[in-house]
């Protein structure tokens, strides 16, 4: 007969169910599995015992079919495990085991393929029975939830975010109830976690000044504090009131090195988080005004600001950043004016670079000189700030400055869509700026990029433009020629 491990035979395998459990024990998920191995004598030819009977050794998930035991009469026994199906007629342990009697038992051959009878006739090994037990430990995340979980529910997770030792479990509303013992389970076959919370993400084009909803802990250590090396820098916040993207990671990465490396770039970050363009952006040598209109997150960002007594071989980081807790619509004309004024005054409009003094007999190098352009390069909107929803804050800006022939800023809209087409999503982007603005920006001037191409969940694009010189020059309530 053929052997494999069939529907019926995965099952024995499963660990017990109970639909009633709603707070973890692990103790209960337990299971004795009474299996037939082979007993191979000799060493030399267990390899090929094994391969020649590969269709009725154990194939289960986790289970490592070879296994060396100590024995009473023996040093050793070196056993293989075989498929449940394969049996011994009727024979207790107790009966098997003695060995007296052992080489002269025969198994139930109606259940032995050709191959076994005859390492069995030529006495290269003898079938005895095998305890196998199971335990919590061995069932894995998926196996426990299907055994406690409601079968006809599906997958209780949504979306899953890992931030240092914490994990972000945002569930399914239907699996709400369930949420302790799922985060239990989680935690205990995620070990790289020691935490695991839900914390509602804000919706895009929600207030960011407002009070975000709470971070609910569900299992594990319930301190929130976490440090991170993200692009060679370190970052230190409490992910339970600060704001922190990791989908924001591989999109800053190529926003910055779009940037390129110049000694006049300046950059305004309208909703800058903890930090996660500040930083990098400071080690590529651009100068941020970084602002963040929830307290705390302007606290952290702060906080994540190196001292100014630097080594030599290290910019003077706080320096590069001018940092703000400022409401968005207030912060976009403001940070216009600061670094104007900052590029007029000789007193504020450059920033030393110190270069490493290797020689301590030659003087030391002139330091680099950074200076404040007149005009940031870019603004960078996260869908945490508003995204297209604030546009019409730029409406104006540059009016009355005297610098209206200057280039313009590009302006960066993190925004998500659900559709995995392209066009569309550049198309419904592309009115979506024309809104915010209210302004009749040509297609061909906004360019829509996807950087993290979501499943069933939205897609993060970003949506680049030039910031249109009549809208910035025109002052609000006139009409724009």
């Amino acid at each position: 007969m053929p052997h494999h491990l069939g529907a019926v035979y995965r099952e024995l395998f499963l660990p017990p169910m109970n639909r009633t459990m709603r707070l973890l024990d692990r103790s209960f998920f337990r299971k004795r599995i009474e299996l037939t191995a082979a007993n191979v004598f000799e060493i030399k030819n267990i390899s090929r015992v094994k391969n020649e009977c590969a269709h009725d050794v154990l194939d289960a998930p986790r289970i490592k079919p070879l296994l060396t035991i100590p024995w009473e009469h023996e040093k050793e026994r070196i056993l293989l495990l075989l498929k449940p199906d394969i049996k011994i007629n009727g024979m207790t342990y107790e009966i098997l085991t003695r060995e007296s009697e052992l080489m002269s038992i025969f198994a139930d051959y109606s259940t032995h393929s050709n191959k076994i009878k005859w390492f069995l006739r030529e006495e290269w090994m003898r079938l005895v029975p095998h305890t196998l037990d199971l335990t919590y430990d061995h069932w894995t995340y998926d196996e426990i939830l299907t055994a406690v979980l409601p079968g006809s529910l599906g997958s209780p997770v949504r979306s899953y975010q890992p931030v240092g030792h914490i994990g972000n479990m945002l569930l399914k509303p239907e699996f709400h109830p369930h949420r302790h013992i799922i985060a239990q389970v989680f935690l205990d076959k995620t070990p790289q976690l020691k935490s695991i919370v839900i914390k509602p993400l804000p919706e895009p084009g929600a207030d960011p000044s407002l009070p975000q909803p709470p971070m609910e802990h569900l299992a594990g250590d319930p301190s929130t504090v976490v440090t991170l090396q993200e692009a060679r820098c370190k970052l230190t916040f409490d992910y339970a009131i600060n704001d922190y993207s990791q989908d924001l990671i591989h999109a800053h990465k190529i926003l910055i090195a779009s940037f390129g490396e110049s000694k006049h770039i300046a950059i305004a970050e309208v909703d800058a988080g903890v930090g996660q363009l500040t930083f990098p952006a400071i080690r590529s040598k651009i100068l941020v005004h970084a602002n963040n209109p929830s307290p705390a997150n302007h606290a952290a960002l702060i906080s994540n600001i190196p001292p100014t007594t630097a080594t030599a071989c290290e910019p003077r980081a706080a320096a590069f950043v001018h940092a703000t807790n400022l409401p968005v619509r207030d912060f976009i004309p403001a940070a216009i004016r600061n670094l104007l004024a900052r590029s007029l005054d000789p007193e504020t409009n450059q920033v030393l670079w110190p270069l490493p003094h290797v020689n301590p007999k030659k003087p030391p190098p002139i330091p680099r000189v950074y200076k404040f352009p007149m005009v940031f390069s870019h603004f960078v909107i996260s869908h945490q700030a508003g995204g297209m929803k604030i546009l019409d804050a730029f409406r104006g800006s540059y009016a009355g400055l005297g610098i209206s022939e200057r280039l313009m800023p590009m302006i960066h809209v993190y925004a998500y869509h659900t559709s995995r087409l392209p066009k569309i999503a550049r198309n419904d982007f592309i009115n979506e700026v024309r809104v915010g603005l209210k302004f009749p920006i040509d297609e061909e001037e906004v360019s829509v990029e996807c950087v993290i191409l979501g499943g069933k969940q939205k897609s993060l694009h970003r949506v680049s433009f030039r910031l249109p010189r009549k809208l910035a020059t025109t002052r609000a309530g006139r009409k724009i020629k």
